[in-house]
């Protein structure tokens, strides 16, 4: 019997049957690392330090709430901040000067929504906010409580319900247009999907890892189509929300669901094109010929856009509650719970820098490229920065960053999966 399960071990490693051995083995790392992420995250490890960042400019909001982060638009070269305590302020994003600082009596519960001309956001009393670029005030109308940043159009906002009631909102006067209102689970996360929007479509995610495509001259569904089946156990467990924002590239559409899948569509027909486990709450980032995706393991993964297969794993940062990504030059950048950016090289995978950004506090998960191809970026203490990544050359003894135990790291990594799974089958 033994022979049995140890033949079905290697058959598992080493045939094409299940896929590639890397493949599977990232596969059971991650499902190892899952439900560590908050009590033990990686401790960073020394890399070639090749490129760092210089701070531009820093300006301190002093305003920051524990239980609500703040957020920002950048907006005709401004740096608009909105707090919880509904404090308004714009930046220049040339030299951080505070341009205009106004106070509203308002508890936000959803981040800015804004096109050229307009910014929006809700408050904990139920109304959806309209200013100009200037932070007046044009009108407030009353929706219900929304938790999830408006999507603002041309001539019209779109509000999405905590209970996921979609609301139009002409932009003029704040009078109501269509409804429509997605189904919701009895348990379902606090956290909801982003809209997005392309070609007169609506597309976000919904609990129970349904993504649905609206008209949005109308507000008529288009499909709707799940990208994951719950697996769990427990009714937590089975929770696959899908919590971030959906990536469109041309005729394709990616998103990824938390305790589920990540998955490619066309979104014409909401075909799956194809489906990875790979379970993620802060989503895809879009680049080139792939996308990256932060697995809820903090695992980074590179997937080709065609056939969804891995380019490349980096396990370096697991645990580190990292945020969504974004693409500098040819980095992903990612933030992280101890206030540190981590700059991954697209092509390998390598991390080749890091940023400390100071009061040991964590990332928003907000950052954005500013116009001049820089990196706003905010803590949760309040302090928002403007910064620029730079070539550095700072050479490290290689001895201190290759596998203590020797040889290739791919290889000894896999025998040390082998032999794990060979003594939980045995025992």
């Amino acid at each position: 019997m033994r022979s049995i399960w140890l033949g079905c071990i290697a058959l598992l490693l080493t045939s094409c049957v299940f896929g590639p051995v890397k493949e599977l083995k990232y596969q059971i790392e991650d499902s190892w690392d899952e439900g560590k992420t908050v009590t033990e995250p990686t401790p960073l490890k020394q890399i070639y330090q090749k490129k760092g960042t210089q701070t531009v400019w820093e300006v301190s909001t002093k305003s920051s709430d524990a239980n609500k982060s703040l957020d920002f638009i950048v907006r005709n070269e401004k740096v608009i901040v909105l707090s919880a305590q509904g404090r308004l302020l714009a930046i220049n994003q040339a030299d951080g000067n505070i341009i205009w600082d106004k106070q509203f009596d308002a508890v936000v519960t959803s981040g800015l929504g804004a096109n050229n001309n307009h910014l929006l956001f809700t408050s904990q009393d139920g109304y959806v906010w309209c200013l100009d670029l200037d932070g007046e005030l044009l009108w407030k109308s009353y929706a219900g409580m929304v938790d999830v940043q408006p999507l603002v159009l041309d001539g019209s906002v779109i509000v999405r319900r905590n209970d996921n009631q979609f609301i139009e909102m002409k932009l003029i006067d704040g009078r109501q247009g269509w409804t429509y209102q997605a189904p919701t689970p009895p348990l379902t996360v606090n956290d909801k999907g982003k809209m997005l929007f392309s070609d007169g479509v609506i597309y976000t995610g919904l609990p129970a890892a349904k993504l649905i495509a609206l008209e949005a001259a109308t507000g008529a569904l288009i499909w709707e189509a799940a990208i994951s089946r719950s697996k769990g156990a427990s009714d937590i467990d089975r929770v696959i929300d899908i919590t971030s924002i959906p990536v469109i590239d041309n005729e394709l559409i990616f998103t990824a669901s938390m305790n589920g899948d990540t998955a490619c569509l066309d979104r014409r027909s909401a075909q799956n094109l194809w489906s990875r486990p790979l379970s993620s709450f802060v989503g895809v980032t879009d680049h080139l010929d792939e996308v990256l995706v932060v697995h809820e393991s903090n695992s980074i993964y590179s997937l080709d856009k065609i056939s969804g297969e891995t380019n490349w794993r980096n396990a370096d940062l697991v645990g580190r509650n990292l945020t969504k990504g974004i693409i500098v030059d040819d980095m992903f950048v990612v933030g992280d719970y101890e206030g540190i950016l981590h700059m991954i090289n697209i092509g390998d995978g390598k991390l080749v820098g890091r940023t400390y950004l100071g009061k040991n506090s964590p990332v928003v998960n907000n950052m954005m490229i500013g116009e001049d191809d820089s990196i706003i970026v905010m803590n949760e203490d309040g302090s928002i920065l403007k910064l620029v990544i730079s070539d550095i050359d700072i050479p490290l003894d290689e001895s201190k960053v290759i596998s203590e135990e020797g040889g290739d790291a791919e290889n000894s990594t896999t025998l040390k999966l082998f032999d794990k799974l060979k003594d939980a089958i045995l025992d």
